[in-house]
């Protein structure tokens, strides 16, 4: 029986004369093969030459060990996802062009040109203008807008207005938010479908949260997802706010939380010092802005919990852009998006760093093709052992808007905050570009601690080098944007 050919690690998931599906179990590599016309895959019991000379190569014939299989099975693995990759984007494409009137009236918008992802740059970029321009035009024909309002499968986003004028589009909420096999990618085992608390600004919320202005229940969507009150001026949150989110989370009792980090931190720090006690959360994730290591560190000390990044923007409509794993890699979700890095700046001391344009495959309702999320990042070539192995791997490097550009070098938020980091006891920062080459460091310290002035001048005048003057200030507060978000790098020269 061509059994005894394969190793033992190798899983026979369906054996037929013309068609053959094998899962190696050591790295989860999954083959499927279907026999050309007249040919067979196993006859008499035996696989054939052809076949065995294709899975040889991946390991499939031997005992080795994973990390030798992982580094034989990774070129065919990257190839088959980009395929996938490719065959989702062509179907979203030939769909938009079909079904929405934006792309159907615009000759430059010629779909017969692309082929895969390496056409993209063929096609014209969408800015967040010609949303707001063109709202009614970009919405899919199929797109039964009122009956999806009134069923909720569908609501009406708006973006929090950080990097322009807020935008409104129609968010799917069918579409999944977490990714495939995510107890694995995070290393958690929930005992019930989880739930969730979001805590972020009013304005990114679901709907306008405000203590007072809604009942709980009105702010529980589908059961398990609770929209927890929040405050336009996060420094100056009430007492009664901080009480009212705690008690809410006892009564929810959510296994996750979905947070922009600057208003979980404070508002854990104000529970911890009116001595509240908060209920045990197995997962936090970071979304809404970029997440500082200083405040995952902090919040790692405070809920002892999980936390990982995900990455995506209202404008997408329901659609993800990336997310990080227990490996602590951030993955692009290609079952939701195809992302393209352009015009990479050689002036960045990070190789390869550039503008994110995102083409939201998933997104049925209000496609969108690359369009310009206003933020910097770059690929990388990683090879993760997590279930999202064989999605693409990048790094996020914060807002476009947000870089310093320092006499002729530009440093991203990513580039700035691996180096405040490495000071401990900081809770919150705005690094603040005023003069070509002066920075203003304004930090609040975490309870009971100073910050060493000199010391933290150093560190950021030997990583930056060509920052001349830093001007180091502890406050009580820092001042938000218009959109109630908070900038950890800015320039205002």
């Amino acid at each position: 029986m061509f059994r005894k050919r394969l190793s033992k690690e190798i899983e026979v998931l369906r054996c037929g004369s013309s068609d053959l599906e094998l899962l190696d179990r050591r790295t989860g590599f999954h083959v499927s093969i279907e026999a050309e016309e007249d040919s067979h895959l196993v006859q008499g019991g035996i696989l054939s030459e052809e076949i065995l000379n294709f899975l040889e190569p991946l390991g499939f014939l031997s005992e080795a060990s994973i990390p030798d299989l992982r580094k034989r099975q990774r070129p065919f693995r990257v190839q088959l996802q980009k395929e996938a990759r490719n065959e989702l984007l062509m179907d979203f494409l030939d769909f938009s062009k079909r079904e929405v009137p934006f792309y159907r009236t615009k000759g430059d918008y010629d779909i017969g040109r692309i082929s895969d992802t390496s056409d993209l740059p063929l096609l014209p970029t969408l800015q967040k203008s010609d949303l707001r321009d063109n709202f009614i035009t970009l919405l899919a024909d199929s797109t039964d807008v009122s009956a999806g309002l009134a069923d909720g499968q569908f609501s009406v986003a708006r973006t929090s207005g950080t990097t322009d004028e807020r935008v409104q589009v129609i968010a799917d909420l069918g579409l999944d938010r977490v990714p495939p096999d995510y107890e694995k990618v995070w290393g958690i085992n929930f005992d019930r479908t989880p739930r969730t608390a979001v805590l972020t600004t009013p304005l990114c919320s679901a709907t306008e949260c405000h203590l007072g202005r809604s009942t709980m229940e009105e702010r529980t969507k589908f059961g398990i997802v609770l929209y927890l009150n929040s405050t336009e001026d996060l420094f100056s949150a009430s007492e009664g706010l901080i009480r009212n989110v705690a008690e809410e989370l006892w009564q929810f009792r959510p296994e996750i939380l979905l947070v922009n980090p600057y208003y979980l931190l404070w508002f854990a720090r104000e529970a911890q010092r009116l001595g509240v006690d908060l209920p045990a959360i197995e997962l936090i994730l970071t979304s809404y802005q970029f997440t500082s290591k200083v405040q995952r560190r902090a919040l790692k000390q405070l809920f002892g919990a999980k936390i990982y990044n995900t990455y995506t923007a209202t404008e997408l409509s329901g659609c993800t852009v990336g997310v990080e794993c227990k490996n602590g890699h951030w993955h692009v979700c290609e079952n939701h998006t195809v992302i393209e890095i352009v015009e990479p700046n050689s002036a960045m001391p990070t190789e390869g760093v550039g503008s994110i344009l995102v083409t939201p495959v998933a997104g049925r309702v209000m496609p969108l093709i690359r369009y310009d999320v206003g933020d910097l990042g770059r690929l990388v070539d990683i090879d993760c052992d997590c279930p999202l192995s064989d999605w693409q791997c990048f790094e996020f490097h914060g807002r476009r808007k947000d870089v310093l550009d320092v006499r002729g070098t530009v440093f991203t938020t990513k580039e700035v905050d691996d180096v405040i980091c490495e000071i401990e006891h900081i809770d919150f920062y705005r690094c603040t570009q005023v003069e070509k080459a002066k920075l203003v460091l304004d930090v609040i310290p975490s309870p009971g601690f100073s910050i060493a002035a000199r010391e933290i001048s150093d560190r950021v005048r030997a990583a930056l080098s060509s920052v001349d003057e830093i001007v180091f200030r502890q406050v009580n507060r820092l001042e938000s944007e218009s959109s109630m978000k908070f900038r950890l790098t800015a320039s205002v020269i």
